[in-house]
């Protein structure tokens, strides 16, 4: 991993950086050792700790702590180092002005932001369709799943030519591959790819499934749990908000239902906030929304602490892989 690392460096920033040991780190506690190796980056003039997590990243406070004294025992502000790195990680970082570099498209000094900008625009795709992204829950949540445009059609409730497409704009993406079975060799069999290689890319590619909000009185059969409220009941955020729920805005549509659109009624506690979503935020029955949504109702907040649990989340369900030396 260093020598990928030097090799980046070199190649998109300053090509006569070097990373050699640390020789001052192992004055610290056995605790730190066990938990980081270091190194020495010299780079464009300036020398650096290096920092590369052994085990999973600890929360960003006491993150941040523990650097502060690895900075003072070896002299040199400290850089941490992980590849594996989500975009809600990132963003934390930045806010909470800790230099870091991912090895591949990051590397921020406080106060300085070096981006290679063209790696991260090459990745980005355009943003999945309503369908698409409602299909890749599925996927997402059972790893070992295989669809046809016939299940598919049925599992969503959409029509075999909207499930055709938006297979198929997964498989464009590279997020899906097929086999072909069936008795004339030609029903496609869709697979999700490793999806630890693969999450940031589909979580780059999604949005918000929030098309409007309104505010009811009475909460319709449909509606389940979503929000903040959801946020809270997967993860170890305290819920001391309102609770919000979700459902299709096609069939909310289909109500003879009295509702607002001023956030105000909220406030007065008379009505609940009615998320109305591009696709059914519920699956399997389920009466919460899923995790996959839930993560993407989210990704773009500045809350550290949300971020934090979400990408605890994502871990758990095998997502993203825990950082190894």
């Amino acid at each position: 991993m260093i020598d990928q690392l030097q090799d980046y460096i070199r190649k998109h920033i300053d090509e006569s950086a070097t990373i050699t040991e640390n020789i001052r780190f192992l004055s610290l506690p056995i605790v730190y050792q066990e938990e980081y190796c270091a190194h020495t980056l010299n780079l464009l003039d300036n020398k650096y700790t290096l920092i590369e997590p052994i085990t999973s990243l600890i929360r960003i406070d006491a993150l941040k702590k523990q650097l502060h004294t690895i900075s003072l025992v070896t002299g040199l502000p400290v850089i941490l180092y992980t590849p594996h790195m989500s975009s809600h990680r990132i963003k934390g970082l930045i806010q909470e002005r800790v230099s870091f570099t991912n090895g591949l498209s990051y590397l921020y000094i406080y106060p300085n932001l070096i981006i290679k900008k063209h790696s991260v625009k090459s990745a980005a795709k355009p943003m999945l369709s309503a369908n698409a992204q409602s299909i890749v829950r599925y996927f997402l949540l059972n790893s070992s799943l295989t669809m046809n445009v016939q299940k598919v059609s049925q599992l969503i409730e959409i029509s075999e030519m909207s499930a055709s497409r938006g297979l198929k704009e997964l498989y464009d993406h590279g997020f899906l591959s097929y086999t072909i079975t069936g008795k004339t060799g030609r029903i496609k069999a869709y697979q999700i790819s490793n999806i630890s290689d693969i999450f940031q890319k589909i979580l780059l590619c999604s949005k918000s499934p929030i098309k409007r909000r309104v505010y009811v009185k009475t909460i319709p059969e449909k509606a389940v749990l979503s929000g903040y409220s959801a946020l809270c009941a997967q993860t170890k955020m305290q819920d001391d908000s309102s609770t919000s729920y979700a459902m299709h805005i096609q069939d909310f549509g289909k109500l003879d239902i009295d509702y607002q659109e001023d956030p105000f009624s909220l406030r007065m506690n008379e009505y609940h906030e009615l998320e109305l979503w591009s696709y059914p935020p519920s699956i399997h029955g389920q009466s919460i929304i899923d995790d996959f949504s839930l993560v993407c109702l989210f990704k773009d907040g500045k809350d550290v602490r949300i971020e934090i649990e979400l990408d605890e989340l994502a871990r758990r369900r095998g997502w993203i892989n825990t950082p190894q030396s």
